[in-house]
């Protein structure tokens, strides 16, 4: 039974120990990490124990050796202040070798005997612990330990003084883990706002033409429709009117319509931070529901504190503690699956729906986005598919984007001709005058034709009439023209991508030139989107894109990157991006950033390789070659 003695812990927490501790021995992870922790014994408990007390006391945790100083005054485990001076954290460890049920007066004996030692040492702390293998359940034991602790304390040896058991430093772990997981999807969520508007730009519309729709669960089925007409409005007014807490969203648009950047502005809105997830890390060999979001999350890679050797102990906690967090209703957080039309796992029979399975006990607003005609062709399989009861009666928002008209075409270039003004550049301004007088007259659709009416393309066209000018555009020239600039414009302005603007190009080593570097990124983009491409295709269903490449099969093609291994440094000099944080003893994966340059790039390199336009060719790419060799590209 519980100890009726003296209360812990005792003295004023120390800023490393979590405020909210809870039990997480629920959880198969937790229960396994327990059971490990139990059967060590004496130094092999002592070294168990660092990786757990690395990450509760930020990665600062020292074992001293055996038998040394340290040891003789009661120390296992300490951690200094920042400034050197003083300890702010000492720990004792105890690995018993008798069963729970003996643990009594001897074991007792033993940790007072080692209390009392850092005691009488002279020494001091900010907070000492005692930390044992086994339960606290025995009164005995519990009181002994617990009075040895108090007079510590009173003492004035230690700040603040506390008796964990193994299940009290999970618990203590967890509750970091919960902290560090929080920090860096915050941080995770800056950096994707950061990197979408250095892409194409800040200017986004509030109201843009779009259809509106609503779905409703019934049984283990999905129905409803959008409205026939299209309107002005804000997506995030009609995803959200429902309400903002737990549910499902659907964001539909054809390629370049702005479904990311729409997602990102409705968690703005919602005073929310993007968990943001690319659909592309959902394996098509992924099984068991529930490890869905640990696989997709992947906290542990951006827990930085934490060295890869203490990742085989913290991985599985730091996993559950993600999964649990979003299983907990919370006002803060927003989880947008972006771009599901490129997880290999939604295009197997059945993949959505067990997509919708996973996520449907997720306590947060969830947004799905993906391309319109993705989704009207998987509808069908949700019939009889989905899980019956976490969606009993509820409704799911659904908006599709559609293309854009004059007058949000004309309000997005006066704002960059606004931001011209006012940065100081005044040629840009003036073409950008010229282009608002062109629109709505004849000679503007036959010098772009449809671009301006997706607003990715109008980005780029934006970008490219302020440097250029107004000029005759197709597709092809207008992406190519906007790749160069922007890949010239960062070897150029290395301050803009990195911190004190020293960064070397990552593509070229010292005295090789300007265009070499310009050289390797095309071919880089060309050889990713290239394998991307599928080898053979499939009876009965329509080729598509990989979602991703390996860093070692281009290694294998470009041996010249096997030396460059930086890959935040390559994502500056192409438009590819690491799939996910990088977990070390695992082969990193790239993505493109957009998937119509994907789609470019693959068109690219079918025609540079010459490869039959045959049944391994999506429409998409198809569609890009047959633009190339009408006008001679590339």
């Amino acid at each position: 039974m519980a100890s009726p003695g003296p209360s812990l812990p005792l003295g004023a927490a120390p800023d490393w120990v979590p405020a909210d501790v809870r039990s997480w021995n629920d959880t198969t992870q937790v229960r396994k990490a327990a059971g490990s922790l139990r059967a060590k014994e004496k130094y092999d408990f002592q070294r168990a124990c660092l990786p757990y007390l690395q990450t509760v006391l930020d990665g600062d945790a020292i074992e001293v050796p055996e038998m040394g100083g340290w040891d003789a005054a009661g120390i296992d485990h300490l951690a200094w202040a920042e400034d050197g001076r003083r300890l702010r954290a000492v720990v004792q460890c105890k690995g018993f070798g008798v069963a729970q049920h003996e643990i009594g007066g001897a074991q007792a004996a033993q940790c007072v005997r080692s209390i009392r030692r850092f005691q009488e040492s002279g020494l001091t702390t900010d907070a000492y612990v005692l930390l044992h293998n086994r339960e606290n359940k025995d009164t005995g034991f519990h009181d002994a330990v617990t009075s040895a602790l108090i007079a510590l304390q009173r003492s004035g040896a230690a700040g603040w003084v506390d008796l964990w058991d193994r299940k009290r430093l999970l618990g203590m772990v967890c509750a970091r883990l919960s902290e560090l997981v929080e920090r860096a999807w915050r941080r995770q969520s800056d950096d994707l706002r950061g990197r979408m508007n250095a892409l194409l730009g800040e200017d986004h519309l509030t109201e843009v033409p779009l259809s509106a729709g609503t779905y409703h669960f019934s049984g283990n089925d999905l129905v409803g429709a959008f409205e026939a007409t299209t309107k002005l409005a804000d997506p995030a007014h009609e995803l959200m009117s429902g309400g903002g807490g737990k549910g499902l969203r659907l964001l539909l648009g054809g390629f370049g319509y702005g479904k990311t950047a729409a997602a990102l502005r409705i968690s703005q809105i919602l005073g929310r931070e993007a968990l943001y997830i690319p659909a592309a890390l959902l394996r098509a060999d992924h099984s068991g529901g529930r490890a869905l979001l640990r696989q997709v999350i992947d906290p542990v890679a951006l827990l930085e504190q934490i060295p890869d050797a203490d990742m085989q102990a913290i991985e599985p906690l730091a996993e559950v503690v993600s999964e649990k967090l979003l299983r907990r209703p919370r006002g803060d957080i927003l989880l947008v699956v972006d771009g599901l039309d490129e997880a290999p796992l939604a295009h197997r029979r059945n993949g959505v729906a067990q997509i919708l399975n996973e996520v449907s006990d997720v306590r947060v607003p969830v947004l799905l986005t993906m391309r319109t005609e993705f989704w009207h062709a998987k509808h069908e399989e949700l019939a009889g598919a989905l899980s019956p009861h976490p969606y009993a009666g509820a409704r799911m928002s659904a908006v599709e984007l559609r293309p854009w008209a004059d007058p949000e075409i004309r309000s997005l270039i006066a704002r960059a001709r606004s931001r011209a003004g006012e940065t100081g550049e005044v040629e840009a301004g003036h073409n950008l005058s010229e282009l608002l007088d062109l629109i709505g007259r004849e000679p503007f659709a036959a010098l772009y034709e449809d671009i301006p009416r997706r607003p990715l393309f109008l980005q780029l066209l934006i970008s490219d009439v302020a440097a250029e000018g107004v000029r005759r555009l197709d597709p092809v020239t207008l992406m190519d023209s906007w790749v160069a600039r922007k890949l010239r414009r960062d070897l150029l302005n290395p301050e803009l991508i990195s911190p004190g603007g020293d960064h070397r190009p990552p593509l070229v080593s010292a005295g090789e030139s300007l265009d070499t570097a310009l050289a390797r990124s095309w071919d880089l983009m060309d050889t990713a989107a290239g394998q991307t491409l599928p080898a053979e295709p499939v009876a009965g269903t329509e080729p598509d894109l990989g979602s991703s490449v390996r860093w070692d099969s281009l290694v294998a093609v470009l041996p010249w990157l096997e030396t460059r291994r930086d890959l935040g440094a390559v994502s500056t000099q192409t438009l590819l991006l690491p799939l996910g944080p990088h977990k070390a003893g695992r082969a990193p994966r790239l993505v493109f950033a957009h998937r119509a340059f994907q789609e470019f790039f693959a068109a690219r390199h079918v025609l540079i390789e010459g490869r039959p336009l045959d049944g391994t060719i999506p429409p998409a790419v198809r569609e890009w070659t047959g633009r190339m060799s009408a006008i001679g590209y590339p």
